[in-house]
């Protein structure tokens, strides 16, 4: 279960990583946001297959809070690029309407990136890179509280046996 969470989350890790050195395609505050998200995740389940083994219902809920969040700013995101939400996070960089001239101004949109949050950047198969991220926390999600139920009723289970 875990080695299905952490192999998941390395590869949506590496795959933004990816995007971003070899295809140039940089990540808005958001989307940081979300790969910082997705890293502590995997710190998580490697910090918890290393120091709490027993401890299954622990980790199963850091996981999962970890997920409600990732999947909650995918969503947020998502509105955003969908024009749903108004973005409260600035993510745009300067204008270059402090620019003295034509030339300045001209300069300023050459050199620029658009780091917006509104626009996504890469699509695949009509979905966002912010629609992905939802998508995959959601699985994840699902896939944990499953775990969770199941862990929670083998716990229970073995609590009421050594009480009887």
């Amino acid at each position: 279960y875990f080695s299905l969470n952490l192999f998941l989350i390395v590869i949506t890790i590496l795959f933004s990583f990816f995007l971003e050195y070899i295809f140039e395609i940089l990540p808005c505050k958001i989307c940081l946001y979300q790969r910082y998200l997705w890293v502590g995740l995997a710190v998580i389940l490697l910090f918890s297959t290393f120091f709490l083994k027993k401890l299954v219902l622990i980790k199963i809920s850091l996981v999962s809070i970890n997920l409600i969040i990732l999947l909650l700013l995918g969503i947020y995101h998502s509105g955003i690029e969908l024009g749903y939400f108004n973005n409260i996070i600035k993510c745009s960089i300067n204008s270059g309407f402090d620019a003295n001239s034509i030339e300045e101004l001209d300069k300023a949109i050459r050199n620029s990136v658009n780091n917006d949050c509104a626009f996504p950047k890469f699509k695949y198969l009509g979905f966002s890179l912010a629609n992905m991220s939802s998508l995959l926390s959601l699985f994840l999600l699902i896939f944990n509280l499953i775990v969770f139920k199941k862990e929670l009723t083998s716990y229970n289970e073995k609590k009421s046996r050594a009480n009887h």
